[in-house]
This record gives C-alpha cells, sequence and structure tokens, in this order.
C-alpha cells in the first residue's frame, strides 16, 4: 500500500526515495512563483531544493501563486501534502524519485490582497514567473503590447484587484513604490525568446496605463534578467502513477515525471538580491542573448 505523500509520512518515504535534507519549518520566503504548474515544480523548485539541501539560502523560501482556475486545482491537490511535490525523473533506463519542499505557502487564485501583500513584503526579493506567452499580452506577429485587450484594460482601470498575473506584477510594485521599500526583481522562466525583455515590455506598457511616474520608477529601479529554462515533462500518465505506488510506494496527487538533463541559464541582473544558484549548476550570464538558440535558415526553394 503506497504512502500519502506529506511532512508527517517523509520518514518512510525515505526508504525508497530522496526527501529534503533541511529543516521546513525554518524556511523563510524570498521568493513569490506565479505559475505552480509542473515545469516550475520539475525545474526551479528542484534548484531551490538543491540549494537548501546544502545548508544554503534558507531565506529564498518559494510562495506559491497564481490567476488561472487550474491554479487553484493545483494549490487543492498540494494542500493535503504540505506544499511538497514528488519529482520523478528518467535518466537512461533508472527512474529516481525525489520529494521537494522549497515551497512555504500557495496563495488561493482568489485571495489577491493576500498575495498583494507578499509582494509588499521587502523581504520578498524575486517574482518569478511560469505564465505561459500568452500571460504577457504581447502580440507574437507585432511584439507590441496588446493595450486594449480587456484584460489589460480591467487591470489599468482598478491595479489593486488585478486579474492577470502581469496586473499583480505591476500592482506590486506599486505598492512598493507606495511604501518606498524597494523593488524586487521579475523573473520570467517561461520558454520564449527573450522572456525577460517580453516581461520588461508588458509590466513597463501597463505601468504606464496606470501611472506614467510608476513605470517610470519600475524603469529606474526593477530588472527583468531574461532565462533559458531547460527540461522535458512527460505527462503524468495512468502507467506513470502507478509506476511511482509500485516502485516508490508514493501516493501523490500531483507528481511531476521528467527527464535529464535540465539547464537554467540567467541573466545576472538582480534589483534586490539572489540566492547562490551557481552553487547547484546554474549558469549565470552577462547577456543572455549570447546564449539563445540561433533560429535555423529557411532553405531556398530555388
Amino acid at each position: 500500500m503506497a504512502t500519502k505523500l506529506s511532512a508527517a509520512t517523509l520518514a518512510p518515504i525515505s526508504l525508497t526515495a530522496s526527501v529534503p535534507h533541511y529543516n521546513r519549518t525554518r524556511l523563510k520566503a524570498g521568493i513569490v512563483h506565479i505559475g505552480v504548474g509542473k515545469f516550475h515544480r520539475a525545474h526551479q523548485a528542484v534548484y531551490m531544493d538543491d540549494l537548501f539541501n546544502l545548508g544554503e539560502a534558507h531565506d529564498w523560501a518559494i510562495i506559491g501563486a497564481g490567476v488561472r482556475a487550474a491554479d487553484g486545482h493545483t494549490r487543492l491537490a498540494l494542500e493535503p501534502q504540505d506544499w511538497m511535490s514528488t519529482v520523478v525523473s528518467e535518466d537512461g533506463h533508472r527512474s529516481i524519485a525525489r520529494v521537494l519542499a522549497p515551497m512555504i505557502e500557495f496563495i488561493e487564485p482568489s485571495a489577491t490582497d493576500m498575495l498583494l501583500d507578499r509582494l509588499e513584503d521587502p523581504a520578498v526579493r524575486i517574482v518569478s514567473m511560469t505564465v505561459t506567452e500568452a500571460g504577457y499580452y504581447i502580440d507574437s506577429a507585432t511584439g507590441h503590447f496588446k493595450a486594449d485587450h480587456p484584460d489589460m484594460v480591467a487591470d489599468a482601470e482598478d491595479i489593486n484587484a488585478p486579474k492577470t498575473a502581469i496586473g499583480v506584477v505591476v500592482s506590486g510594485l506599486k505598492r512598493r513604490w507606495d511604501a518606498g521599500s524597494g523593488p524586487f526583481t521579475v523573473l520570467s522562466c517561461d520558454d520564449m525568446p527573450e522572456n525577460g525583455r517580453v516581461a520588461e515590455s508588458a509590466v513597463l506598457d501597463l505601468a504606464a496605463m496606470v501611472d506614467p511616474e510608476l513605470a517610470g520608477w519600475i524603469r529606474s529601479h526593477v530588472t527583468f534578467p531574461g532565462s533559458i529554462a531547460e527540461r522535458v515533462i512527460k505527462p503524468a500518465d495512468d502507467t506513470l502513477r502507478e509506476m511511482l505506488d509500485r516502485t516508490f510506494g508514493i501516493e501523490d496527487a500531483a507528481p511531476v515525471f521528467c527527464t535529464e538533463p535540465r539547464r537554467w541559464i540567467i541573466e545576472d541582473d538582480f534589483a534586490a538580491g539572489r540566492p547562490p544558484l551557481e552553487k547547484v549548476g546554474v549558469a549565470f550570464v552577462s547577456d543572455i542573448r549570447e546564449h539563445q538558440p540561433t533560429p535555423p535558415v529557411a532553405e531556398s526553394a530555388a
């Protein structure tokens, strides 16, 4: 019979899977992540777990957040597990399971005021995102911000009650600006070219709709490092879930299945400090554009 994942069951689970070596109760938040999907839990959360297991950066724990219904479903699945996830990685013909615990809170999508309170706290120094390309409201054909999109119009009219991820970021920065408490870094982890510049464009353009002076403060104080985050995620089908039960004896309501290797490259441009992720394999660079894949050149039809 499989063991249900929770903080109370880590001892029996440790017989078949890696579990955290750090004291979860002593972690303090330093990151708010918007979009706690499978990729985030197989990638950013793994790197943070690696770092915490070294005894490092325990003031950089993650607060999960989201604005979509799917985020609420994920939250309901993870809450009985004390926000922990099982990640099963395939390396050749071998599968390895590990339990991650770098997330210490997951805010309900409807609890906007609570989320903005967290963003106002100077202890939060990074707001990271995996919200898909559509979540930035940038026209893929023109590269321009969709200022006339109903979601952006609504957020601009009432930025204190935002409904989108970009609106949440702008609202959180507005609170920091109003309080004089300094900026946070906005880190996009979405798989798209120059994701940092896309995030910057969206945030600045929405902020300008709210208050041009706010946009000016963000431009001068907030950083938007680009990143390349790579890992292959496998669909969590019945066969894989049965393997988790049969091989590792773990019952997880939202497991993540993925492959090795993984990679993360980030521009080293942080407005309020960062965790020392270079200690666990993250490459920090001065210009992410030098590391972006070169698009293939189309062959001539002649």
